[in-house]
Order: structure tokens, then C-alpha cells, then sequence
């Protein structure tokens, strides 16, 4: 199974669900391909700060490299997961062959309409909510596949 997370700029939500699915899966002897990027990447960014103190314990992500979303991920992924409603509008707009299999991470996870707060300049503790969220989808994700 190759899954994709997407987030913004692919510094702090999707690079810290990118981890912790790896994690996740490894724990739970489940064989995923698992990718991150961004619709506003810049390419070659750093995850941010407080994404890295957040998973500190958890997951190293001081070699992680922002991408932008692209047409190639989009196809190489079986499944897409998203932060925000506005990232699926905004993904199926450019990408609709693929809109089956975009899905808003707490939706697929849990089958809940709730986006996942961007924690972006925040302090570390929202980054650590953030992470929290994340792995608990996360978590529900890989008992699904």
C-alpha cells in the first residue's frame, strides 16, 4: 500500500504523519510505501521546529526535505490523506482523475468532517496536540488496512 499525507507547505503535519505511520505500521508489522508533500511546498525546506521537538521521542525528521504536491505522487499513491477540507477542494481541482482515492485524514480514520489544525509558528505544545491527533488517526489507519 503507498499512502501519501499532504498538508500545506509539508513542514509540520504531513512530514509528522509520514513518520508516524512508518512507526505505526512497523510496530504492527503492516508493509506500507509512505510519502509526504506539500501544495505550497518549497521544495527542499526543512520540517519545522516544533514538528521535530514533537516527535523527538518518537521519530527523527531532521533529514526530512519538503516537495511539492505533483502529478506523479498524486498517481504513484494508492491512497491520499489530507489535513484540511479546502486541500481536498484544492487537490481535486487540479487533480480530479484522482479524487477516489483523496481522502480527509480524520474522515477515512474515524468517518468525522474534522480538519486537523495547522500548527505552524505555534509553540510546541500545539505541535505536540497536533501530534497526538495525528497518531490516533494514524493508529485507526493502519487497523484498517
Amino acid at each position: 500500500m503507498k499512502v501519501l499525507f499532504v498538508c500545506t507547505g509539508n513542514t509540520c503535519r504531513s512530514p509528522m504523519a509520514e513518520a508516524l505511520l512508518n512507526l505505526v505500521a512497523k510496530e504492527n508489522e503492516v508493509y506500507v510505501d509512505v510519502k509526504s508533500a506539500g501544495i505550497f511546498a518549497l521544495d527542499g525546506d526543512r520540517a519545522s521546529k516544533g514538528a521535530k521537538l514533537a516527535l523527538r521521542d518518537r521519530a527523527d525528521l531532521s533529514k526530512h526535505r519538503a516537495r511539492t504536491l505533483d502529478y506523479d505522487l498524486m498517481q504513484w499513491a494508492d491512497l491520499v490523506f489530507v489535513m484540511t477540507q479546502s486541500q481536498i477542494n484544492r487537490i481535486i481541482a487540479e487533480y480530479d482523475e484522482f479524487q477516489e482515492k483523496v481522502y480527509l485524514l480524520h474522515q477515512f480514520a474515524s468517518d468525522i468532517d474534522k480538519d486537523v489544525e495547522d500548527p505552524f509558528g505555534g509553540s510546541v505544545d500545539l505541535y505536540k496536540m497536533v501530534r497526538d491527533e495525528i497518531e490516533e488517526a494514524v493508529n485507526k489507519i493502519v487497523h484498517k488496512l
